[in-house]
């Protein structure tokens, strides 16, 4: 019974946004402005309350996106949310940390599905409002190809902000840095190059002459759920020999 209302409730919901998403931004064209409005001052402040919160605030924006909102451009909205979420990694509390870590991996999902699956990007992103990006020449959609650097770029700088994090002397920059990661490691990350640098910055905290107990036992702890998700194809740009190599050396 309480399924059903929550169903209607949510159809009914859905519905009133249906009816009013084409006021949510700005009209014509799209706006970076109205992005970081709408992150700065509605999604930032609620995802970091709760999980449940985080849970909510990737669902709307994603429903936004299905929704085909005009003027809400996804691209920009990750690009922005990536560039707020890695400047927080260095002031946020463990609380915080879980709940950003809960919203980046849903949104990480989506964001490496359209990255490593084509006919997904085009079924849904291509032309649509969300696939649009401002560049030197004004809005235009863009296409897989540039997607595909985008996405490059976004897991760079999260990669570096977390590194920053490990490397960091400041207990809860290290403390809330393995929240987050623990909580992405299925779907973060999935290039190669990145998952080593943070092995090589997971083994000075691994010793066992580290001074920080917790840290440690954080740190052994990430270590083996990456080393599990390279096993398990999480790394999608190792090529064949590489982890033939790999694998060979573990035998060895």
């Amino acid at each position: 019974e309480d399924m059903e209302k929550q169903k209607k409730h949510c159809k009914m919901i859905r519905g009133m946004m249906a009816s009013t998403v084409k006021d949510m931004f700005p009209p014509k064209g799209t706006s970076v402005a109205s992005i970081q409005t709408f992150i700065t001052h509605c999604l930032y402040p609620r995802c970091r309350l709760s999980p449940e919160d985080a849970t909510y605030c990737v669902h709307f924006v994603m429903t936004l996106h299905t929704m085909k909102t005009p003027g809400f451009s996804t691209m920009h909205f990750i690009d922005e949310f990536v560039k707020i979420l890695s400047g927080s990694l260095f002031s946020s509390t463990e609380d915080e940390a879980a709940a950003f870590g809960i919203l980046l991996l849903e949104l990480w999902k989506v964001v490496s599905k359209w990255r490593y699956d084509e006919k997904a990007f085009k079924d849904e992103v291509e032309g649509t409002p969300g696939s649009v990006f401002v560049k030197e020449d004004g809005p235009v959609p863009i296409s897989f190809e540039e997607y595909k650097s985008l996405y490059s770029t976004w897991h760079a700088t999260i990669g570096q902000a977390t590194i920053g994090c490990l490397d960091s002397t400041e207990y809860m920059h290290v403390r809330s840095c393995f929240v987050i990661l623990s909580r992405i490691v299925d779907a973060f990350p999935t290039q190669p190059k990145l998952g080593q640098k943070l092995l090589n910055a997971l083994e000075p905290l691994q010793d066992e002459t580290y001074p920080l107990p917790d840290i440690m036992t954080a740190a052994q702890a990430y270590g083996t759920l990456l080393i599990k998700a390279r096993t398990n194809g999480v790394w999608k740009e190792e090529d064949a020999a590489t982890i033939k190599a790999r694998e060979e050396k573990e035998m060895a």
